[in-house]
């Protein structure tokens, strides 16, 4: 009897089917994800065998089902999944192993997820249908490919053959599955595999895959190797050197093949086409040169409405992203408005002599107004697209009533003569970011510096998000090291506003169209396919920014995900290993132990999870008892050289996500 309800019990824990072929060396399976308290009354047996028996019965006839059972907040959800093709014996089998698998790792756990050959299951007490999740768990094959060449080719091909099945799983199989090969060499096949769980849409499903493509081919993961998987909840990958998957009724597509191109026009065709291209190429230029001519006057007329206009004349912003900006008094403190003529004094007519940095959109120049030094940021014309002066105009009208001393404090601005320029403070050490990469600042930086430095930020933030004169929260949206600025006693500035978003009195988060941010620092709710915005993604941005300062690594430089690294150093209670050896003599272990799982509290994938501000001061004050950090999110920290041209669209065929990385000069000293 105790053996039955054991069986049933564990089937119960299912939910998300993914196909394995075979076990890799040194990678044993099945995996298994647990989460949530335990409880003796939620599993009744009579439930379980209901879940079990639904599951049972319709996984084995279809490859895959989804049941709910209970009812007055009992309910369960459960899903099972086989791999296409198989035999109904083989499914049945590993259903069977997986359920086993189930009651011995995840005891009467809320929710749980275990991933088979061939198969997974999962269950929950809440309802997962229609989400997506990003649990992942990498598996590389035990042989690598020989020589940098023949690395490169695999990644190469890899790359480019899972993106085909991708696209051909998510949109054109009901299944949601897709099977392929493609030739690495004469001798070398590489047979490959895809699968989503059916109950995500077809852009959920692609956006998976896509994902899980990036991350097979990280240093970290599969890289180089003849074979590799990643097992999910939500979708599925693996190729090998081996056929590991039975073909249903057709043969497996062939990736390498391209199409053959068709034979040249014949010589009078091509006397037609050379005169249509040129006639064509006249009429576009001089089309392009009178739009360009119109853009130019409007983009001027724009960004003075823009910067001059009153606050209260953009309430209507369709964004919601400027709106009224009155402080306790029913005064407005506007900024100043210097002329050209001026700035081009103090500046030496902007000469080079006198520039502090540059970056994608101008740069930064250093003069001295009314006896106070200040950093001039100067945007060429050509520079400002129209879609981003509003950006501009927003950081004028947001920084002007803040006061507080760990923000940078925005003096003025001028737009003159096809010029828009900011005026700052003056902040006459440099960033965070060029502390963090230079080994001789980053020695510099002693605990005691470090920790004052996190705790400045997270004051900086709790004002932004709860306590500024303004009546509207301010979520940053782009914090990271570049936008830490040090003064001469390395006092925290908080600056570049230009991605800002404000929230309304009466909402927690906003949804958007685009993502903004700078990745590595971008919470995982701020990606497509529905990026979403709430101060939960500013203090996501501001666990890695701590985990930073306490280990030895950066966000860019690191090889890996330094969120995940420090999440599995911190499990094994091998932390220390990571902590930035500049600051092991001066740091306690149990208060860089502390500081760690406060960032890793940040930085949970689930937004509602982390600690809100004023939560994460008191936590760094000592007022508060700090519980186990859940995963964090899985977003990848990417390589400083690969920093200015990271992906910037994620085209899911008709449905395109522009993201906005926005690489920031402000204030940077050569």
């Amino acid at each position: 009897m105790n053996g039955r309800f054991n069986f049933v019990l564990l089937f119960f824990y299912f939910i998300v089917v993914f196909p394995l072929g075979g076990k890799s060396d040194g990678n044993p399976l099945p995996i298994s994800y647990c989460g949530g308290p335990t409880s003796n009354t939620f599993f009744d047996s009579n439930l379980n065998r209901d879940l079990f028996s639904r599951l049972n019965r319709s996984t084995v006839e279809s490859g895959y089902s989804t049941a709910q059972v209970g009812q007055d907040g009992d309910e369960l959800y459960g899903l099972a999944m086989c791999q296409p093709g198989m035999e109904k014996s083989d499914c049945v089998n590993c259903l069977n192993v997986a359920n086993n698998a189930m009651v011995d790792k995840c005891p009467k756990m809320m929710n749980a997820t275990i991933l088979c050959d061939n198969c997974t299951l999962r269950y929950s007490n809440a309802n997962f249908f229609s989400s997506l999740d990003d649990y992942s768990h990498c598996m590389p094959g035990v042989k690598n490919a020989t020589g940098e060449d023949q690395k490169s080719k695999l990644n190469a091909l890899v790359n480019s053959s899972m993106s085909i099945l991708s696209k051909v799983a998510a949109f054109n199989r009901s299944e949601k599955y897709a099977v392929g090969k493609v030739n690495l060499n004469s001798s070398v096949t590489l047979y490959e595999l895809v699968q989503c769980t059916r109950n995500l849409s077809n852009e959920q499903c692609l956006h998976c895959l896509s994902n899980f493509v990036k991350l097979l081919l990280l240093p970290n993961c599969s890289s180089g190797s003849l074979g590799g998987r990643i097992l999910g909840q939500s979708c599925y990958l693996r190729f090998e050197t081996n056929q590991f998957f039975p073909v249903i009724n057709e043969e497996i597509p062939d990736l390498t093949d391209s199409p053959t191109p068709g034979p040249p026009p014949s010589t009078p065709a091509r006397k037609y086409i050379l005169m249509y291209v040129i006639t064509s190429i006249v009429l576009v230029l001089i089309v392009s040169f009178s739009i360009f001519g119109m853009i130019k006057i409007r983009r001027v007329r724009r960004a003075n409405a823009v910067l001059k206009t009153p606050p209260h004349d953009l309430e209507n912003d369709e964004n919601g992203i400027i709106g009224s900006f009155e402080i306790e008094q029913n005064t407005r403190i506007e900024p100043v408005q210097y002329s050209l003529a001026t700035l081009q004094a103090v500046t030496e007519n902007f000469s080079e002599r006198k520039k502090l940095g540059g970056g994608a959109f101008g740069q930064v120049f250093q003069g001295i107004i009314d006896g106070e030094k200040v950093a001039i940021k100067k945007f060429q014309e050509d520079s400002v697209p129209s879609n981003r002066l509003l950006e501009l105009g927003k950081e004028v009208w947001l920084l002007a009533p803040l006061c507080h001393r760990n923000l940078v404090k925005l003096l003025g601005f001028c737009i003159e003569a096809g010029h828009y320029i900011l005026v700052y403070e003056f902040i006459e050490n440099k960033d965070l970011g060029r502390h963090l990469k230079d080994s001789s600042l980053r020695q510099s930086l002693d605990w005691e510096t470090r920790r004052r430095i996190i705790e400045e930020i997270a004051h900086g933030l709790c004002y932004l998000h709860y306590e500024s004169r303004n009546k509207k929260r301010i979520i940053h949206c782009d914090l990271k090291a570049e936008n830490i600025l040090l003064d001469e006693r390395n006092v925290v500035k908080i600056g570049d506003f230009g991605l800002s978003r404000i929230l309304k009195a009466n909402k927690t988060h906003e949804s958007s169209r685009v993502t903004v941010g700078t990745p590595g620092y971008i919470a995982p709710e701020l990606w497509p396919p529905t990026p979403m915005y709430s101060p939960e993604a500013d203090v996501y941005s501001f666990g890695v920014l701590l985990l930073e300062l306490i280990t030895k690594w950066t966000v860019f430089a690191y090889e890996g995900f330094l969120t995940h690294d420090v999440w599995e150093h911190w499990k094994c209670n091998a932390m220390l290993e990571m902590i930035d050896p500049y600051i092991v003599d001066d740091c306690s272990e149990d208060e860089a132990l502390r500081f760690t799982q406060i960032g890793l509290l940040c930085v949970q994938g689930d937004r509602q999870k982390r600690p809100d501000m004023k939560n994460v001061v008191n936590m760094l004050r000592g007022g508060a008892l700090l519980h186990e950090p859940s995963y964090p999110g899985y977003y990848p920290a990417e390589r400083q050289q690969q920093k200015k041209t990271w992906l910037s669209r994620i085209i899911n065929f008709e449905l395109v996500h522009e993201v906005l990385v926005k690489n920031s000069f402000f204030l940077k000293n050569k």
